[in-house]
């Protein structure tokens, strides 16, 4: 029982420090007047004010909750105009009312004040201080005291209240404003620290894989062959070109990532979709040794799919894609494993790569939902996986102003779809 309290009032501690943080005061502010609501009905629920009906008493409570609903409303959906109104119009027509009913003077000025700095507080502006006169007339026709209820005093005041108020509030716009830009900013430096950080860690291990081949091409040079701890000159050599491709296509990715916008018009060529996924397929067959039902393409119907792109960034966003799905099949070369689709949908070309591999696991297809290329950058789901290759995906989706998504399939295995604007 006193870790259920424990944990009910932390709750209710940190609700009040994020009501502390919120610059918008109107919250506050309806919340304050529904606690007065609440104190009115019971003093007359108590017996303490014997002239208040018992209606006017449940409508006091009933009020209270109105305001705090509303109150709710404006805190969780800043952004939101209707309950901002809504609790303007409300508290209008209970002042009008209450000025008809209440006697007392003073009570009868605030009534007067309170719509009119709700709506400064709501809107932000100025403009509801042209209403004060209006207010004023309605209060001295309804009110016993008439015209004595404002001498050039409480004028005087009111307006320098209303102008206060006004100043408060926009001082709090602004103070919203820069705290929203000061905090994407912080997000954007933050992305590319971790952006810099993960290049600096590929970039190092590939230096790394070209300094320990330095010593081994010495010995080369320097020994007979059978003194280079049988390591032949070709499986040095190989592993020499295999690094330098590595490294040139970590610095084609990154070149990709890092730019901005969409690709501009002299960047983009009209491509014939079905020749670039054939040509596409073919490579891969070739470079794995893929036999036709390991690797099987299904073309449109439609023919020709033509769309406006950039050769390069487009097959090696499939190419990784086909690598993510060969990666999830390994050992495996019977029956139809990884299939290739292109059709049409309105004005876009969609290719859809599915495996019968174990899939996307949860935790990245979260990261992936979220659409933000930092999100999974550094993933290592599989062994040597560094979430490039799926970054690199997404970036070349939105540089040709397109989209891609990733599931998987009720059957098993992973489904990649990739949509391009066609021509």
């Amino acid at each position: 029982m006193k870790d259920v309290w424990g944990n009910l009032s932390q709750s209710w501690f940190n609700a009040y420090q994020r009501i502390g943080q919120q610059l918008d005061p109107l919250p506050w502010i309806t919340w304050l007047i529904a606690c007065f609501s609440i104190g009115v009905g019971a003093l007359g629920l108590a017996g303490l004010d014997q002239a208040a009906p018992k209606l006017l008493i449940w409508i006091d409570f009933g009020l209270a909750l109105y305001l705090f609903w509303l109150g709710w409303v404006v805190y969780r959906r800043p952004n939101l105009a209707w309950p901002r109104w809504l609790i303007v119009l409300s508290m209008t027509s209970t002042c009008l009312i209450a000025l008809s009913i209440v006697e007392l003077e003073s009570a009868a000025v605030v009534l007067v004040t309170v719509p009119i700095l709700l709506t400064i507080i709501a809107t932000g502006r100025l403009w509801p201080i042209v209403s004060y006169p209006a207010f004023m007339l309605i209060a001295a026709l309804v009110h016993p005291a008439g015209w004595s209820l404002f001498n050039p005093a409480v004028i005087v005041f009111n307006l320098l209240l209303f102008l206060t108020m006004w100043q408060l509030r926009s001082s709090a716009s602004r103070a919203t404003q820069i705290q929203v830009l000061a905090k994407a900013q912080l997000e954007q430096e933050q992305q590319a620290r971790q952006f810099i950080r993960f290049f600096q860690h590929e970039l190092r291990g590939y230096s790394s894989g070209l300094e320990g081949l330095v010593p081994i091409f010495e010995r080369f040079l320097a020994n007979a062959p059978q003194q280079n701890a049988g390591i032949s000159s070709n499986e040095a050599l190989n592993a020499l070109a295999t690094t330098t491709q590595h490294l040139k296509q970590l610095t084609t990715q990154l070149l990709i990532l890092t730019r901005d916008g969409v690709l501009q018009a002299q960047q983009l060529q009209t491509l014939n979709l079905a020749e670039l996924l054939q040509q596409i397929v073919n490579e891969v067959r070739t470079s794995h040794q893929l036999d036709p039902e390991h690797l099987r393409l299904s073309l449109c119907k439609q023919q020709p799919v033509l769309i406006k792109g950039n050769d390069l960034f487009i097959t090696l966003a499939l190419r990784t894609i086909i690598q993510n799905s060969i990666e999830a099949n390994p050992g495996s070369s019977d029956g139809q494993q990884i299939s290739l689709e292109c059709c049409t949908n309105n004005e876009m070309a969609v290719i859809s790569i599915s495996d019968q591999g174990m899939g996307y696991p949860k935790e990245l297809l979260q990261r992936l939902a979220t659409n933000q290329i930092p999100a999974v950058l550094g993933w290592s789901g599989k062994l040597g996986g560094n979430g490039l290759g799926l970054a690199l995906i997404m970036q070349v989706a939105r540089l040709h102003q397109g989209s891609v998504s990733f599931e998987n399939q009720a059957q098993g295995g992973a489904r990649t779809s990739l949509a391009l604007p066609r021509i």
